[in-house]
Protein backbone atom coordinates (compact mmCIF):
# COMPACT_ATOMS: atom_id res chain seq x y z
CA UNK A 1 0.00 0.00 0.00
CA UNK A 2 2.67 2.24 0.55
CA UNK A 3 4.42 1.88 -2.94
CA UNK A 4 1.12 2.23 -4.04
CA UNK A 5 0.80 5.61 -2.91
CA UNK A 6 4.83 6.66 -3.43
CA UNK A 7 5.04 6.88 0.49
CA UNK A 8 8.10 5.55 2.34
CA UNK A 9 7.87 2.22 3.77
CA UNK A 10 9.34 3.69 7.35
CA UNK A 11 6.55 4.65 9.59
CA UNK A 12 8.26 7.48 11.22
CA UNK A 13 9.48 9.45 8.65
CA UNK A 14 6.91 12.42 6.79
CA UNK A 15 5.98 11.80 3.06
CA UNK A 16 7.56 15.27 2.24
CA UNK A 17 10.92 13.90 3.29
CA UNK A 18 11.52 11.84 0.35
CA UNK A 19 10.31 15.09 -2.05
CA UNK A 20 12.67 17.06 -0.20
CA UNK A 21 15.54 14.90 -0.53
CA UNK A 22 15.05 14.66 -4.70
CA UNK A 23 13.85 18.11 -5.34
CA UNK A 24 17.16 18.98 -7.42
CA UNK A 25 16.51 15.69 -9.52
CA UNK A 26 13.43 16.21 -9.99
CA UNK A 27 13.67 19.58 -11.10
CA UNK A 28 16.20 18.97 -13.36
CA UNK A 29 14.68 16.39 -15.04
CA UNK A 30 11.80 18.86 -15.30
CA UNK A 31 13.75 21.33 -16.85
CA UNK A 32 15.00 18.38 -19.41
CA UNK A 33 11.85 17.51 -20.09
CA UNK A 34 10.98 21.15 -20.82
CA UNK A 35 14.25 21.60 -23.23
CA UNK A 36 13.14 18.66 -25.09
CA UNK A 37 10.00 19.75 -25.56
CA UNK A 38 10.88 23.34 -27.14
CA UNK A 39 13.87 22.59 -28.70
CA UNK A 40 13.82 18.70 -29.55
CA UNK A 41 15.99 15.81 -28.28
CA UNK A 42 19.21 17.40 -29.08
CA UNK A 43 19.38 20.24 -26.41
CA UNK A 44 18.78 17.42 -23.14
CA UNK A 45 21.32 15.77 -24.62
CA UNK A 46 23.88 18.40 -25.31
CA UNK A 47 23.47 19.94 -21.91
CA UNK A 48 24.00 16.51 -20.43
CA UNK A 49 27.00 15.99 -22.25
CA UNK A 50 28.54 19.61 -21.25
CA UNK A 51 27.91 18.48 -17.70
CA UNK A 52 29.52 14.92 -18.06
CA UNK A 53 32.66 16.80 -20.19
CA UNK A 54 33.01 19.46 -17.24
CA UNK A 55 33.02 16.49 -14.70
CA UNK A 56 35.03 14.48 -16.68
CA UNK A 57 37.94 17.08 -16.61
CA UNK A 58 38.80 17.47 -13.09
CA UNK A 59 39.66 20.88 -13.11
CA UNK A 60 42.93 21.91 -10.58
CA UNK A 61 40.99 23.88 -7.91
CA UNK A 62 42.42 23.89 -4.30
CA UNK A 63 40.46 22.48 -1.99
CA UNK A 64 39.58 25.94 0.13
CA UNK A 65 37.61 26.60 -3.19
CA UNK A 66 36.16 23.28 -3.06
CA UNK A 67 32.74 23.10 -1.67
CA UNK A 68 30.42 19.82 -0.08
CA UNK A 69 30.03 17.21 -2.62
CA UNK A 70 26.88 15.71 -3.07
CA UNK A 71 26.47 12.15 -4.55
CA UNK A 72 23.84 12.17 -7.64
CA UNK A 73 23.63 9.90 -10.43
CA UNK A 74 23.34 11.03 -14.32
CA UNK A 75 24.79 14.15 -14.19
CA UNK A 76 21.65 15.85 -12.29
CA UNK A 77 22.85 18.54 -9.72
CA UNK A 78 24.44 17.74 -6.71
CA UNK A 79 27.83 18.10 -6.87
CA UNK A 80 28.93 21.44 -5.76
CA UNK A 81 32.47 21.63 -6.31
CA UNK A 82 32.87 23.01 -9.58
CA UNK A 83 31.48 26.70 -10.83
CA UNK A 84 31.84 25.50 -14.14
CA UNK A 85 29.04 23.13 -12.90
CA UNK A 86 27.15 25.36 -11.77
CA UNK A 87 27.17 27.47 -14.10
CA UNK A 88 25.40 25.22 -16.30
CA UNK A 89 23.24 24.05 -13.87
CA UNK A 90 22.04 27.60 -13.88
CA UNK A 91 23.02 28.12 -10.25
CA UNK A 92 26.13 29.68 -10.36
CA UNK A 93 23.94 32.50 -8.42
CA UNK A 94 22.46 30.44 -5.93
CA UNK A 95 24.00 30.40 -1.71
CA UNK A 96 23.21 27.33 -0.05
CA UNK A 97 24.20 26.10 3.40
CA UNK A 98 26.83 23.79 2.22
CA UNK A 99 27.94 26.55 0.44
CA UNK A 100 29.24 28.31 3.84
CA UNK A 101 29.09 25.77 6.37
CA UNK A 102 29.39 22.49 4.69
CA UNK A 103 32.98 20.68 4.03
CA UNK A 104 35.08 22.52 6.27
CA UNK A 105 36.01 20.16 8.68
CA UNK A 106 38.41 18.52 5.90
CA UNK A 107 39.76 21.26 3.66
CA UNK A 108 42.56 23.18 4.83
CA UNK A 109 42.44 27.03 4.96
CA UNK A 110 45.58 27.75 3.83
CA UNK A 111 45.72 28.26 -0.01
CA UNK A 112 49.87 28.05 -0.74
CA UNK A 113 50.45 24.93 1.52
CA UNK A 114 47.77 22.99 -0.85
CA UNK A 115 48.74 24.32 -4.06
CA UNK A 116 52.62 23.75 -2.60
CA UNK A 117 51.02 20.07 -2.17
CA UNK A 118 48.94 19.70 -5.17
CA UNK A 119 52.00 20.60 -7.87
CA UNK A 120 54.81 18.63 -5.50
CA UNK A 121 56.99 21.66 -4.41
Amino acid sequence: MADALNMPSEPSSHPLESRLKNWEQTQFDLKMENLRRLFGTHEPVKRVMELEAVKASLPLYPDVLRRAEVVTGNGAPGSRTDPAREILLGRDGVVDWEDIYGGMEECPLDFHTDLERRIKI
